[in-house]
């Protein structure tokens, strides 16, 4: 209860001191995860005070916790038709958006929180929790630094800000602060895991490994013995992805009746699913493992609606010719390297080879032109009014020289070191190369490319950020998408052919020194023998290809998908249709 309804209440018998006890010890039994106990706590003083504040407001958090997250958002709108102003309620209701992926509305709630208690933590947190998981570094950062205005102290502030400084290309910072927090706080199981998270990020698995390894044992056990835990599912997840590890008929047997648990989110199942997935992969069962794939896809399915067709018309309206003005260009020392293609097409490959050269920085993914340009919007929500607005928009002068030049003033405030060459390879760039040829003729266009089968069937198996890739959840979809990629692509080769280097990941792997030498010579750059043993480079890299980055050159992966081929007819089918 808020100071407002204590002053208003007060002397009135309304929220009695029988009731403030009654109610502390309902809260107490409620985060024990005694859901149902707490439940019927809360339900009998509910009888006497149906108006409390924070009695239907705890409730509500007793819904978000036990699953039934529907049925929280009354509570929270009966806090809020009571109290206005009460921030608290704003904040638990943007959590539960958070939950049904709703995080437009979540983000609303949220600020509107604030707007009524500016420094309220609990809401700037999820902000900047919000904004990660998002992968929207910047504003991540910016409501992590206002925490650390807040409450500096805070073990969840540093948590938080170390979380946003990953997104922001300072991990060997983030990883510091991650180090200290768990020396400081041994039992806190989300600081381990991120933890090890972020050493898998840099490629030392040896340390990720420990944590995992031991944290997965003493949280199982203690889960055995009724103890409350936290990210039980996180642990296992990488326990179970890990090649080295064997997981007994217990652990089995238990994880996969959470599968079917009412007090799991979909996006616990989801991990529980794929952690199964890659489990059974690595003893190669594969029916079985493809079994808990189909699981993941189908859950994954339910979250976001999708319609291919609107992304035919999108693809088709790229590749129609633009009307481009004429704008003058400024000189620039960096030279951008756009690393496009299907995603899971060998761009993390690329990326690491050519940031192995003394020249290059390596970036990462960066939404930089999406965002810029405003494809993001219609990447996003592809209706044909966005993209008639986005085709208007950037056939304007002052839109393109906008965009190149903030695009360039990006790139010169993240390139720490000043490398002369940044490579920026967020695959979808690919959407944009007639956009990049105009207004950055400087740059430099790698475009990756795999054997179709071996690409599709790489991205059924991911699980992406929410809202994004949501083509990859449907084998009939995913191979649809993959030829609409095709054919904007013979677009491009055709109109830009010289300016493109196609970079087949088979002919790399097979021919590796010859086709780098080709790679290097494309973007002007010397031979450096570094490029050929770009395993041993310590960038971080934060896509699914981490620990085959990790690695010398391989065979592992190609023909992988033929393990698979009787649960596939549906994908092979549609590609081999369109290939002919």
């Amino acid at each position: 209860m808020n100071r407002h309804e204590r002053r208003k209440n007060k002397g009135k018998g309304i929220e009695d001191k029988k009731f403030f006890e009654a109610l502390a010890s309902a809260i107490k039994v409620h985060e024990t995860r005694s859901f149902n106990k707490a439940e019927s706590i809360y339900k009998r003083l509910l009888v006497t005070h149906p108006q409390s504040y924070e009695l239907n407001r705890h409730i509500g958090i007793l819904y978000q916790d036990s699953g039934r997250v529907e049925e929280s958002f009354d509570f929270f709108v009966k806090c809020i038709e009571k109290n206005p102003r009460g921030f608290e309620a704003y904040n638990n209701m943007g959590t539960s958006y958070i939950i049904v992926k709703e995080y437009d509305l979540a983000i609303q709630c949220f600020i509107q929180s604030l707007s009524i208690s500016n420094n309220y933590y609990p809401a700037v947190n999820n902000l900047a929790s919000l904004y990660a998981r998002r992968g929207d570094g910047e504003k991540s950062l910016e409501y992590s630094k206002t925490l650390l205005q807040i409450d500096p102290n805070n073990p969840n502030t540093i948590s938080t800000h170390a979380k946003s400084l990953i997104l922001n290309h300072d991990i060997n910072k983030a990883i510091d602060l991650m180090e200290s927090l768990v020396r400081d706080y041994p039992n806190n199981e989300e600081f381990q895991i991120n933890l090890a998270t972020a050493y898998r990020e840099i490629g030392d698995f040896k340390k990720s490994k420990k944590i995992v390894d031991i944290g997965f044992k003493n949280l199982f056990k203690k889960r055995l013995n009724n103890e409350p835990v936290k990210n039980l599912i996180q642990f296992f997840a990488q326990y179970a992805g890990d090649k080295k590890n064997l997981l007994d008929e217990q652990e089995i047997e238990f994880f996969a009746g959470r599968l079917n648990s009412s007090d799991l989110n979909i996006d616990q199942k989801i991990t529980l699913a794929r952690g199964f997935f890659e489990y059974f992969r690595n003893i190669e069962n594969f029916d079985k493992s493809y079994e808990y794939l189909e699981i993941m896809n189908k859950l994954c399915s339910k979250i976001d609606e999708y319609d291919v067709k609107k992304e035919k018309i999108l693809f088709d309206k790229l590749a129609s010719n633009k009307d481009y003005p004429t704008i003058q260009k400024k000189g620039n020392s960096i030279i951008p390297i756009f690393i496009c293609g299907m995603p899971r097409s060998g761009t993390t490959l690329c990326e690491q080879i050519l940031s192995s050269h003394t020249e290059v920085y390596g970036a990462g993914e960066l939404r930089y032109l999406l965002q810029l340009t405003k494809l993001q919007d219609v990447v996003n929500n592809p209706e044909t009014s966005n993209i008639e607005k986005y085709i208007k928009n950037i056939e304007t002068k002052e839109t393109l020289v906008s965009v190149r030049e903030e695009y360039l003033k990006m790139l010169a405030n993240i390139n720490r070191r000043g490398e002369r060459y940044i490579c920026d390879k967020m695959p979808h760039n690919f959407l944009l190369i007639d956009l990049i040829r105009f207004i950055l003729p400087e740059a430099k266009i790698i475009y990756c490319k795999r054997k179709p089968a071996d690409n599709c069937f790489s991205l059924l198996t991911q699980r992406f950020v929410e809202g994004r890739h949501l083509y990859c959840y449907n084998q009939k979809t995913l191979a649809k998408y993959y030829q609409f990629h095709t054919n904007l692509m013979n677009v491009w080769l055709k109109k830009f052919k010289k300016d493109i280097f196609i970079l087949d990941n088979e002919n790399l792997v097979n021919d590796q020194k010859n086709i780098t030498a080709q790679l290097l010579k494309f973007c002007g750059l010397d031979w450096e023998e570094n490029c050929i043993e770009f395993y041993k480079n310590r960038r971080q890299v934060r896509t699914a290809s981490l620990e085959q980055v990790r690695q010398p050159i391989n065979k592992k992966s190609i023909g992988a998908w033929e393990n698979y081929k009787s649960h596939l007819t549906e994908m092979i089918e549609v590609l081999e249709k369109n290939a002919t």
